[in-house]
């Protein structure tokens, strides 16, 4: 009898599934020791018979370090308090859940989250390396001053008008905000920070917070009013960008540090320069 094909892999030690195959996978983990576990989504939250992920079968692998689940419908989820078992955690991923305490959490250094009413805890994280929010709803992030290991983080669809508070983290390397649609203020960056990268946040006009940074070395913003703070950033090494409304390029070549930039597109009738003329201009200056 031929056997049974599953959708369980294995790649680094950790197990990937989708709904169906989740019994198999802790089976699989069970038996190898192995510490991380991602459920994929099917793509069948539709579909009324579409199979269960009953994370009570999280209490025989106890020792896992790297848990997530996808974006599958949280009807389709049994047992989810279970994951408080899981105290061994340093990554975890989760998007869908009716509440959720990441504060149980005590060892975790790397997050994927979408915020949400029953999400709590965030704050405690002091252990936190690593985080990706989706849909964040405060603007106040000075909580970020008690997580002092927080090097990188992603801040994606946030709901609020501003980002206050940012600044307050003593330890942020990079930062990414994205398809944030409301955002309008961001009062200032962490003194430490080093690459900042802003992509559609239509409504973020005023910049001021990037002018005069001390380490950003890495700038990319898609849409930019100007770039006459590029002389102020004594660090920077590359500014990227889709669009700079004035088209007036001339202060990349006033910084005394840039040495590269990327735009798309090369040229644009009302930029002064295009990304060819400048990257030949940066190399001879760098020779």
């Amino acid at each position: 009898m031929a056997r049974k094909t599953t959708s369980v892999e294995v790649k680094d030690g950790v197990v990937s599934t989708d709904p169906a195959d989740f019994a198999a996978a802790i089976d699989l983990i069970r038996r190898d020791q192995l510490p991380g576990l991602w459920v994929r989504s099917d793509f069948n939250d539709k579909n009324p018979k579409a199979p269960i992920v009953d994370l009570a079968l999280l209490k025989g692998v106890p020792w896992l370090v790297d848990f997530g689940i996808a974006d599958i419908s949280f009807k389709r989820v049994a047992g989810f308090e279970t994951i408080y078992d899981l105290k061994n955690l340093t990554k975890l991923a989760l998007h869908t859940f009716k509440s959720l305490d990441l504060g149980r959490f005590k060892k975790l250094e790397t997050l994927f989250v979408t915020d949400a009413p029953g999400l709590t805890g965030l704050a405690q994280l002091s252990e936190l390396r690593y985080a990706r929010i989706s849909r964040l709803r405060t603007e106040d992030l000075s909580f970020l001053a008690k997580m002092r290991h927080l090097s990188e983080m992603w801040i994606i669809q946030a709901a609020g008008k501003g980002l206050d508070g940012v600044d307050s983290s003593p330890s942020l390397v990079t930062l990414d905000i994205s398809h944030c649609a409301k955002l309008e203020r961001i009062n200032a960056l962490p003194q430490g920070l080093v690459k900042l990268r802003i992509k559609k946040c239509p409504r973020l006009h005023d910049l001021s917070f990037v002018t005069a940074h001390p380490s950003l070395e890495f700038l990319y913003i898609d849409v930019m009013p100007d770039v006459a703070f590029a002389p102020t950033l004594p660090k920077l090494t590359y500014a990227g960008f889709e669009n700079v409304l004035d088209g007036n390029l001339e202060s990349l070549l006033e910084s005394k540090s840039l040495r590269d930039v990327g735009f798309y597109p090369a040229k644009r009738r009302h930029y002064s320069r295009s990304e060819g003329e400048l990257k030949t201009l940066l190399a001879e200056r760098g020779k």
